[in-house]
């Protein structure tokens, strides 16, 4: 302390001294203090004072007089930082207020105002209290402003022998739910004692009953009941805010008792409403339905029996939480012993893939029988999982999956895969391995064996195979991994489309078009596939079977790709109306799976002059030119290609010949024929003419081939027509 005090007057019976002072440079609880004043103290009278003190970021002031009934002392005080006089509080204060009356009946009166409140890490944005009367008798109003909400309370008492004895009036909430209270509430505070007589209130359409609520050192009793309590409020009490959202109402009741340990019970259920998860984008809703919680507290622990019924599952658990003598008279902690079974049962596994995958089905039935032990801060998981019935679809890309069996045994933090089947087409997949409970970590291990299984089929994409390998998960993508040998397949990289502008054309007047967004596949591919001798492909003009290997994976973004050499077997290949032998044909792939490179030669056998048609390039972007033997001009290759004979020898019979060349032309760059596409459009082989000479000799033939030894056609003579 450093600074100056003086003192003139008398010290009688009844004091008149004249006082100032200026201390400055000073400190007071390790906080810069600095005050000035003045003041007259006649006998019990404070006359004409008038000081100003600051204490770190805090400031007060008083002016006037205090002792006479007309005598009136003023004062403000203003705290910039509540918690460096307050442990765990933290926020701003400003107020002000009078002091008159008498040593032996004073009066008061006290405005305060508080900004950016944080008690105990509850956050309370603003709030005032209005305070006036004297010690015997006063009365108060207090308001809190919440971020959505309101509350104001008002208290009406007095003070006497270190006891507060009074009631809380009114209170009011403004908000999501409002809070009432319906009658005053007596209330009796004192040193190590608070006792709340009988609180009825509404909550919105609900209501809260406390029977009875009394605190000590040794003993806390309470009892009550509510309807309608929002579990947004325990949620937010709780600090999970930022991981779950409710609209749920909650029924319930409560007998409890502590002396210290814990006695009572607490019953709650569902009243309306329901519980999301933030956790997850976008949030997830759980579809609750059932909800009914019941705990009995005794000096042993917590006995406990939940029943859940939601869209995702059905859950029923029981048990017992161990006291944690650590964790005061609740005595529920981080050290409470677990000791509890349940049964969990996933109705419907599709809601589950819904926010993950936008175009997926998933279906089925999953359900476990679990135990938990070790302690709440380390539990540990044991028990059955089962899955019945389970399938998955992804139609984009051809996958369709179905009748599944999961049985898993449940081992601490890994799941054991016993056994995993699932079919697909007429054959199955099957599995086993371990995957951990942490499932987004990414350490899943699972060695798979396929038989006869259908991994494609899309209709332009089918594919059956058998092999065996390993799958994994990173996190984000299944992964599959290991060799495949093709039993059957079809592979049609030939897609017709609407006539479209090139990418490149830009129209005067229009927006550009956004780039078209490409939906990652959602499944990592590593698979040598043998490809046998019952393999179908069909591109670009090309129809055969395909032998070969080839290394089918999927690119960082999802692309799917392929690398490895094919030929082909019995295959014919469509240019300028007629179906052409190949001889030979190889595909290579290095890249996107529907953009092979091609290196092929079909020929137009059995006559003087061989011609054909040689493709290079690739299937996006095949080059074709017309190759014969011997070698002859380009236009007697054609005449050879196309009428089957010299140029000299044309005649009138060649109409339906220059026909197919015509439809060849109108296929616009397609090497499929025109007449070979409309019979693809409705289901058919065949749409063509036949027969030579005038038009009244040629009929319109249509053919479907049913199976390898059976060839529907029927024919129609355009000259009966």
């Amino acid at each position: 302390m450093n600074g100056l005090v003086n003192a003139r007057g008398e010290l009688a019976a009844e004091p008149r001294v004249d006082l100032d002072w200026n201390i400055g440079e000073s400190t007071l609880v390790e906080l810069p203090l600095r005050t000035q004043g003045r003041a007259r103290l006649a006998g019990r009278r404070l006359v004409q004072g008038e000081a100003e003190a600051t204490l770190g970021k805090s400031r007060a002031t008083a002016r006037g007089s205090f002792g006479a009934a007309a005598d009136k002392l003023a004062w403000t005080l203003e705290l910039g930082d509540l918690e460096e006089h307050l442990d765990q509080v933290a926020g701003r204060m400003k107020a002000d207020g009078e002091l008159g009356g008498t040593l032996q009946a004073p009066q008061a009166r006290i405005s305060a105002r508080f900004e950016a409140l944080e008690i105990h890490g509850y956050e309370i944005p603003s709030g005032s209290a209005e305070i006036s009367g004297t010690p015997a008798r006063h009365e108060g109003r207090f308001i809190a402003r919440l971020a959505n909400a309101e509350l104001q309370t008002r208290l009406r008492g007095g003070y006497s022998d270190g006891v507060w004895t009074g009631e809380v009036v009114s209170l009011e909430g403004k908000g999501k739910v409002p809070v009432t209270l319906r009658a005053p509430t007596p209330l009796k505070l004192a040193r190590g004692r608070v006792e709340l007589g009988r609180v009825d209130a509404r909550l919105g359409e609900g209501r809260l009953l406390v029977r009875e609520l009394a605190w000590s050192p040794s003993r806390t009793v309470s009892s009550g009941e509510f309807t309608g309590l929002p579990a947004q409020w325990l949620i937010a009490a709780a600090g999970l805010s930022e991981r779950l959202r409710a609209t749920l109402l909650l029924d319930g009741q409560w007998s409890i008792s502590a002396a210290p340990a814990l006695d009572g019970n607490l019953r709650l259920r569902r009243a309306s409403g329901d519980l999301a998860i933030l956790e997850v984008d976008p949030p997830v809703d759980l579809g609750l339905s059932s909800i009914a919680l019941d705990a009995r507290f005794t000096n042993a622990g917590v006995g406990v029996r939940l029943d859940l019924v939601s869209r995702y599952a059905t859950a029923a658990i029981g048990g017992q939480l161990g006291r944690d003598p650590g964790a005061g008279p609740i005595g529920i902690g981080p050290n409470s012993e677990l000791l509890l079974q349940g049964q969990v049962e996933l109705a419907h596994a599709r809601v589950l893939a819904q926010p993950v995958l936008a175009d997926a089905r998933f279906d089925g039935r999953v359900s476990g029988d679990l135990q938990a032990g070790g302690t709440l801060a380390a539990p540990v998981f044991s028990g059955l999982v089962r899955g019945d019935a389970l399938s998955f679809d992804y139609p984009p890309y051809g996958v369709y999956l179905k009748n599944g069996e999961l049985r898993a045994r449940l081992e601490g933090e890994i799941l054991r895969v016993e056994r995993f089947n699932i079919d697909a087409g007429e054959g199955r997949f099957s599995a086993s391995g371990s995957l951990p409970l942490r499932f987004a970590d990414g350490n899943a291990k699972l060695a798979w064996q396929a038989r006869n299984f259908a991994v494609l089929e899309r209709p332009d994409m089918r594919l059956v195979a058998s092999g065996e390998g390993e799958a994994g998960f990173d996190g984000k993508r299944l992964s599959l991994s290991g060799e495949l040998r093709a039993e059957r397949g079809h592979l049609e990289l030939e897609r017709e489309r609407v006539p479209k502008l090139g990418d490149d054309v830009v129209v005067a007047g229009q927006p550009r078009a956004a780039p078209r967004a490409m939906t990652p596949l959602p499944l990592e591919l590593n698979v040598d596939l043998e490809l046998g001798s019952n393999l179908t492909v069909r591109a670009q003009g090309l129809e055969g079977k395909l032998t070969g290997r080839v290394n089918v994976a999927t690119a960082k973004d999802g692309e799917l790709r392929a690398y490895g050499k094919l030929t082909t077997l019995n295959a014919t290949f469509y240019a300028y109306g007629q179906r052409l032998q190949v001889d030979p044909g190889i595909l290579i792939f290095d890249g996107p799976i529907d953009n092979p490179s091609l290196q092929i030669t079909a020929w137009r056998r059995n006559q003087a002059v061989e011609a054909g048609v040689q493709v290079s390039g690739t299937a996006r972007a095949p080059r074709v030119e017309i190759v014969s033997q011997p070698q002859v001009s380009e236009g007697e290759r054609l005449s050879w290609l196309v009428l089957g004979r010299a140029p000299t020898d044309a005649n009138k019979a060649d109409l339906g010949l220059l026909q197919a060349a015509a439809g060849a032309l109108l296929a616009r760059g397609n090497s499929m024929p025109l007449d070979r596409r409309i019979a693809q459009s409705f289901g058919l082989d065949e749409v063509s003419f036949r027969g030579t000479g005038e038009l009244q000799d040629r009929v319109l033939a249509f053919g479907k081939r049913l199976s390898d030894r059976l060839y529907v056609s029927y024919e129609q003579g355009l000259g009966t027509v």
